[in-house]
């Protein structure tokens, strides 16, 4: 992310003001010329769908272009601490 600092929870908090995400979390991965880019996880709410590309969109819409996520997975359950908080791994 070219040396930027963004916080994790700000683009959760815009995630999940969609209402067919029940939860988000956001992490970073390595990429060869940005250093890092932003993945998404996400956790649907019950019998609910996406579409991913418009999610992506929506949080380009609402974010800044560097803290927006390149990628989005959709995971059936994200990883917590004994505590009930995200664990960010």
């Amino acid at each position: 992310m070219s040396g930027i600092k963004i916080f994790p929870e700000e683009i959760e908090a815009v995630l999940e003001t969609i209402p067919e995400i029940k939860q988000a979390r956001i992490s970073s991965r390595p990429h060869n010329l940005l250093g890092q880019i932003i993945e998404a996880e996400v956790v649907l709410q019950e019998g609910a769908t996406i579409n991913i590309e418009k999610v992506l969109t929506y949080c380009r819409n609402r974010l800044s272009n560097f803290k927006a996520p390149q990628h989005l997975k959709i995971v059936s359950v994200l990883p917590m601490t004994n505590t009930g908080k995200l664990r960010r791994d």
